[in-house]
């Protein structure tokens, strides 16, 4: 058992000293979106007696571009949708 914890130990060692020397070697560029929009539905169907529905749509997205060397890059990006005010 304490074999097999150090050696699980000493690999996350090795993966995080050598992933923080790629990063020092690697030019690294963050970047994002941030989109909120309110929308307003005044009908919906042919009922012209129905209140309009307001809700916010928002959308955030964070993205990182890594570039090692000339021939290797990276880039990742993630994205959440969300709404606020309307009925579930």
């Amino acid at each position: 058992m304490t074999r097999k914890l150090l050696s699980a130990v000493a690999l996350m060692v090795a993966v995080f000293f050598t992933g923080s020397l790629v990063a020092q070697a690697a030019d690294i560029t963050f970047g994002g979106q941030f989109r909120p929009r309110l929308e307003v539905w005044e009908q919906e169907g042919f009922n012209e007696d129905a209140n309009a529905n307001y809700f916010v749509n928002m959308r955030v997205r964070l993205n990182a571009k890594i570039k090692v060397d000339e021939n290797t890059s990276a880039f990742i990006q993630m994205q959440t949708n969300t709404r606020w005010g309307s009925d579930p």
